[in-house]
């Protein structure tokens, strides 16, 4: 089997780790758990997500045929109307993972450097740096992409089954990247800032010597979620921590461009069997002071795993002084939260936009970890749960009454 299929074919397995852990936190079926978010941000209920999930599951196959047949036919329309680039000598930053956002305020990227613009288009940088996919692609590069896919999807279902081919969807844009990078000389530095997903193993197999990867995420919490996370996590008794440990690890990245040295050694615990060179660039925060610091209160949101707990916090804050600025997950619209704007004292923040507050709510999110290195108080979902798991109203109240008489 050539690297490349291994490369899609193991993704899967920590794909479905993640999709397992994820399940884990919202304590629903992991084989339901994309449907759920598909439901969670249309607002729509989940009650018939069990009855539907085993009819898509018989039609999948055919749908996925004919997406590969119509990314071939749009790619070999692009391929033949596009204007060729060159990006010899050229860093290739791979617009890959929203993450990028903090390599570009950190100056990481450079008017030396190109960003492809795929599989996300959209990017903060300028024009002028930006290439597209079908610039480098040839009609050999299509051909050879969709062979790739049935020869994948073979392999795939023969390991894994018809009930684990709604996966099948990410092949096209997985090879049809892989296969335009590979035919880019090889000591061309490949830079992403994906972690533990397909992306970042399509680089691990990459041909190319050097393989850049920077950090975009935590990988690391001082207390789980739910007791069914357990057998997702290791413990770190030096640290008293726990972090996530992958089945599959990356085995030939070059460089890591890691926020601390603590970051990275838990990334290299649970990330990476090889030891790349490592460049500590901080965090990347930078707040806002909107005058109203001394009483607000910032919740970091994740609506896909934790929508409930939001809610009642906002149920909670909308009941005091307390101005509340919300922040999305970079992942996920800000359009999830317009519902609370109800609320006079509520702000709904766009993806740039960091308050400074005197008190942060929040799952373990990097984010929240920004906000403890500037010396602001977090407090996190799992120190404010009752003896049944929700989230107690005496404890969120408690801790807002000593914001209050701190304030006094």
């Amino acid at each position: 089997m050539k690297n490349k299929y291994k490369a899609f074919v193991n993704s899967y397995v920590n794909f479905e780790f993640l999709n397992r852990e994820g399940a884990a936190v919202l304590k629903i079926d992991h084989e339901h758990i994309d449907l759920f978010r598909i439901w969670m941000k249309s607002k729509k209920t989940t009650i018939n997500v069990t009855y539907l999930y085993p009819i898509l599951k018989f039609f999948i196959p055919f749908f996925i045929l004919s997406y590969f047949f119509y990314k071939s036919g749009y790619y070999l329309w692009k391929t033949l109307v596009s204007k060729k680039v060159n990006c010899i000598n050229r860093r290739i930053f791979i617009n890959s993972h929203l993450g990028f956002t903090s390599a570009i305020k950190k100056n990481l990227f450079t008017e030396n450097d190109v960003m492809l613009m795929f599989p996300y288009s959209t990017a903060n940088v300028s024009d002028n740096l930006k290439i597209y996919i079908h610039q480098l692609l040839t009609c050999r590069t299509v051909f050879k992409t969709i062979k790739d896919c049935f020869f994948c999807s073979s392999l795939f279902i023969t390991k894994y089954g018809f009930s684990s081919s709604f996966y099948l969807f990410t092949a096209y844009d997985f090879y049809l990247l892989y296969n335009v990078l590979a035919n880019i000389d090889v000591d061309t530095e490949i830079v992403m800032s994906n972690q533990k997903d397909r992306w970042s193993m399509l680089l691990d197999y990459l041909p190319h010597s050097h393989k850049t990867i920077i950090q975009h995420g935590t990988n690391f919490m001082y207390s789980l979620p739910t007791p069914q996370c357990i057998p997702f996590f290791k413990f770190d008794s030096f640290y008293e921590c726990y972090y996530i440990d992958m089945p599959y690890k990356l085995s030939s990245i070059s460089k890591v461009y890691a926020f601390t040295e603590k970051e990275f050694y838990f990334m290299h615990k649970g990330e990476y069997i090889n030891n790349p060179e490592v460049i500590y660039i901080g965090y990347s925060l930078s707040l806002t002071d909107f005058g109203d610091s001394e009483n607000a209160i910032l919740i970091v949101g994740n609506s896909d795993l934790y929508s409930k707990e939001e809610r009642i916090l906002i149920d909670i804050f909308s009941q005091t002084i307390l101005h509340v600025y919300i922040k999305s997950h970079p992942t996920i619209s800000a359009a999830v939260y317009d519902s609370y704007l109800v609320y006079d004292n509520v702000t709904v923040l766009d993806k740039e936009t960091y308050p400074r507050v005197s008190i942060v709510f929040s799952y373990n999110s990097t984010l929240a970890l920004e906000y403890e290195d500037l010396g602001i108080k977090v407090v996190y979902y799992n120190s404010i749960l009752g003896c049944d798991g929700e989230i107690s109203y005496v404890k969120v109240e408690n801790v807002i009454n000593e914001l209050l008489i701190s304030l006094n």
